[in-house]
C-alpha cells in the first residue's frame, strides 16, 4: 500500500502544476527554471486513497551542488517515499532521462509521468512508451497536466503500484554503471557520459521525431533576446504595466473606493453610537483600525492588475529571457543572470525572493543576491509610492513609480560593483538556464496567482496591518501617564517619533509622525501608509485628506527623499527572518541591515540635497 510519494523532475518540467492537480493545492506555478525552492506536502483526495505527495525542488542531478538540489536529493536518499514520481519532459525526454536513470539506480520504486504529450503530439513526435516500459522496468504514464489530462490515470498507478521486470539490456547497463562508480579512478564526467550514450540508444530505438518544433519561439527570441533592443523592450513592457495598472485602472478606481471607505466608516460610527459605544471605542475602531487598514486596502486594485500582467508574463516564458538579457550586466557585478529569478520574485515579496536564492549553486552568488534582492521594492512598497506620487506628481505617478524600481536597480549595480571588490573577490560563475518554449498563459493558472498574492496582501492588511493600527492608536491616543488625550503632541507616540526624528533631518522629513511611519515599516512596509493614516484621522473623508496632510507635512523634494529611503533601506522583520535563515548567520545579516540603511541613508540626502539645490 503506498502511503507516499515524493514528486521529482527537471526545473520547468511542470511539476507543481501536478503537485496542484493531484492535491487540490494551489502553489505557485511559473513556466520558468527555479520556481520551487522548496519541498510542499499535500494530499491526494480521491475516494479510498490516502497518499502524502511531496513536490520536491527541480533538479538535474541527484548529485547535488546547490541547496534546492541538497533538498531533494537528502529527502530521496533519506526519508524513503513509498514511491518517487519522476517527471519528465517529454520535448526535452533525452535530458529527463539522465535524472531517470539516476533514479532507477538508486533502486528505489519509481513511476515516470512523462508531461507536456499534447505538445510533441502537435510536432508529430511519437514516443513507443511500451518499449521503454519493458526495457526500464518502471510505469511510464503519459500526461499533460496544463490541461490535466492523465492525472487520473497517474493515480490509478499510484494505487496499484506494482514493481516491474526490467530487461536483460537493461540490467546489462545497471551492472556497467555499478562497475563503473566502484572505481575510484572514474570520474564523473565519464560516468555521465556513460549514462547519455545509453539514453542516445534508447531515444533512437524508442522516440520518432516529428517536424522541427514551431520556429516561433526562435523568431520572437531573435527580437527579445537582441542584446541592443532586450533591455530597451523590457523596460517598455514594464512601463506599459505600471501605465495600466497606476493611471488607467488607479484612477478609475481611488474614487469609488475613496467613498466606499468613507460610506463605510460613517456607517460604522452611527452603529456604534446607536449600541451606546463610549469614546475609547469609537476612536479605536474609526481612527484606528478603520484608518489604518482601509487606507492600505485602497490600493488593492492596482495592485491586483499589476499581479495579474505580472503572472501572464511568467507563465509565457518571458521572464526566463530576461534573466538570459541581464545576465551581461549581472556578470560585471559578480553575478549571473539566474541571480534575476530571486530578484523577480522579490518584486511581490522579499522573503520568497530571498528563498528562492538556494537555486544558486555559487555560496558566494547566494549571498550577494540575499544582500541585493531587498532593493527590489517589493509589492508592500507600492502603496507607499502610489500615495505620494498621488499627492505631489498626479500626472506623472508611474512615472514615479518606474523611477523608485530604477532607483532599486541602481542600488544592485553599484552594490554588486563594490561589494564584489571588497567582499566577494575572485567570484566568477558559469551561466547555464533553460529557456523554455514561449507559451499561451493559462488563464486558470493566472488567475491563480493573482488571487493567491492578493489574499496574501488582504492577509496582511487583517492581521498585521490591524495589530499595528490598534498599537499606533494606543501610542497617540494616551499620554505617557496613560491618559486619553486629544492632542498628539502630548501622546507616547509624539515622544518617540520627536527623539529619533533629528536623524532624518538631512534627509528633509524629520516630523515625528513620518519618523513613527519609517520605524513602524520595519515590521510591514504597509505600516508606513496605515501609521499616516492612523496619525492624521483619514476615517471619513478616505485618502484625500491624507494626501492633503502629506502635502503639508512634505515638499516635492523630500517626499522624492522619503521614498528613496523606503524603496532602499532594511526591508521588514520578516525578510530579515528569511535572510537570517538562508545565510545562516548573525553577522551576515548584521552586515546587510547596515548595509542596506546606510546606502538609503546616503542616496536619500543626496536626492535632497541635490534637489533642493536645483529648486533654488
Amino acid at each position: 500500500m503506498i502511503r507516499s510519494a515524493a514528486l521529482t523532475g527537471n526545473p520547468n518540467c511542470g511539476k507543481t502544476t501536478i503537485f496542484n492537480a493531484l492535491t487540490g493545492s494551489s502553489q505557485y506555478v511559473g513556466n520558468w527554471p527555479g520556481v520551487t525552492v522548496e519541498k510542499k506536502t499535500g494530499k491526494i483526495k480521491r475516494k479510498n486513497i490516502n497518499i502524502e505527495v511531496t513536490d520536491l525542488p527541480g533538479i538535474y542531478s541527484i548529485n547535488p551542488y546547490s541547496m534546492e538540489e541538497k533538498i531533494s536529493e537528502e529527502f530521496i536518499r533519506k526519508e524513503n517515499p513509498d514511491v518517487i514520481i519522476n517527471v519528465l519532459d517529454a520535448t526535452a525526454i533525452e535530458r529527463s532521462l539522465f535524472l531517470t536513470l539516476q533514479l532507477i539506480e538508486t533502486g528505489k520504486p519509481l513511476i515516470a509521468a512523462l508531461n507536456m504529450m499534447d505538445i510533441i503530439e502537435k510536432e508529430g513526435t511519437i514516443i513507443d512508451l511500451d518499449g521503454l516500459t519493458n526495457e526500464l522496468g518502471i510505469s511510464i504514464v503519459p500526461i499533460s497536466a496544463r490541461i490535466n489530462k492523465g492525472i487520473s490515470e497517474l493515480i490509478d498507478n499510484l494505487s496499484n503500484f506494482r514493481i516491474l521486470d526490467k530487461s536483460p539490456k537493461f540490467l546489462e547497463y545497471i551492472q556497467e554503471i555499478n562497475a563503473f562508480k566502484t572505481e575510484n579512478e572514474m570520474s564523473d564526467d565519464k560516468i555521465s557520459a556513460f549514462r547519455y550514450n545509453y539514453i542516445k540508444k534508447l531515444i533512437s530505438k524508442y522516440v520518432i521525431l516529428g517536424e522541427m518544433r514551431s520556429d516561433s519561439t526562435k523568431k520572437i527570441d531573435k527580437v527579445f533576446t537582441n542584446k541592443y533592443v532586450g533591455i530597451p523592450i523590457f523596460l517598455v513592457i514594464m512601463w506599459s504595466i505600471y501605465y495600466i495598472s497606476i493611471n488607467i485602472i488607479g484612477g478609475f478606481s481611488e474614487n469609488i473606493f475613496e467613498r466606499m471607505l468613507g460610506g463605510f466608516s460613517t456607517g460604522v460610527e452611527k452603529l456604534l453610537l446607536l449600541l451606546g459605544a463610549n469614546d475609547y471605542i469609537l476612536s479605536l475602531i474609526i481612527d484606528g483600525v478603520i484608518s489604518g487598514v482601509g487606507a492600505v486596502l485602497l490600493f488593492l486594485p492596482q495592485i491586483m492588475v499589476l499581479f495579474f500582467f505580472i503572472s501572464i508574463l511568467e507563465d509565457s516564458g518571458y521572464m526566463a529571457r530576461v534573466s538570459f538579457i541581464l545576465d551581461r550586466i549581472f556578470r560585471k557585478i559578480g553575478l549571473t543572470g539566474k541571480s534575476f529569478i530571486p530578484m523577480f520574485v522579490g518584486s511581490g515579496c522579499s522573503v520568497p525572493g530571498i528563498m528562492a536564492a538556494r537555486t544558486l549553486d555559487s555560496e558566494k552568488e547566494r549571498k550577494l543576491t540575499i544582500i541585493l534582492t531587498p532593493f527590489v521594492s517589493c509589492g508592500a512598497k507600492m502603496p507607499i509610492y502610489i500615495m505620494f506620487a498621488a499627492a505631489f506628481f498626479p500626472k506623472h505617478t508611474h512615472w514615479i513609480i518606474m523611477t523608485m524600481y530604477a532607483i532599486g536597480g541602481i542600488a544592485i549595480v553599484f552594490s554588486g560593483l563594490l561589494l564584489k571588490r571588497v567582499v566577494f573577490k575572485g567570484h566568477k560563475e558559469i551561466f547555464l538556464l533553460e529557456l523554455p518554449d514561449y507559451r499561451t498563459p493559462m488563464i486558470k493558472n493566472v488567475l491563480r496567482q493573482v488571487f493567491n498574492r492578493s489574499k496574501t496582501f488582504v492577509t496582511k492588511a487583517g492581521t498585521i496591518i490591524f495589530a499595528g493600527s490598534v498599537l499606533i492608536w494606543f501610542l497617540q491616543s494616551f499620554t505617557p501617564g496613560f491618559k486619553l488625550t486629544e492632542l498628539p503632541g502630548e501622546s507616547m507616540l509624539s515622544y518617540i517619533g520627536t527623539f529619533i526624528a533629528p536623524i532624518f533631518k538631512p534627509l528633509g522629513f524629520a516630523d515625528w509622525k513620518t519618523s513613527v511611519a519609517f520605524l513602524t515599516g520595519f515590521v510591514a512596509k504597509e505600516m508606513v501608509v496605515a501609521t499616516l493614516a492612523v496619525l492624521n484621522d483619514i476615517s471619513e473623508s478616505g485618502g484625500f485628506e491624507l494626501l492633503d496632510s502629506i502635502r503639508h507635512t512634505f515638499t516635492p523634494i523630500s517626499a522624492l527623499s522619503f521614498m528613496v529611503f523606503i524603496a532602499l533601506a532594511s526591508p521588514c522583520i520578516g525578510a530579515l527572518a528569511a535572510a537570517k535563515r538562508e545565510l545562516n548567520s548573525w553577522k551576515w545579516m548584521g552586515f546587510s541591515i547596515l548595509y542596506q540603511t546606510g546606502l538609503a541613508y546616503i542616496m536619500s540626502m543626496i536626492v535632497y540635497n541635490l534637489g533642493s539645490y536645483i529648486m533654488r
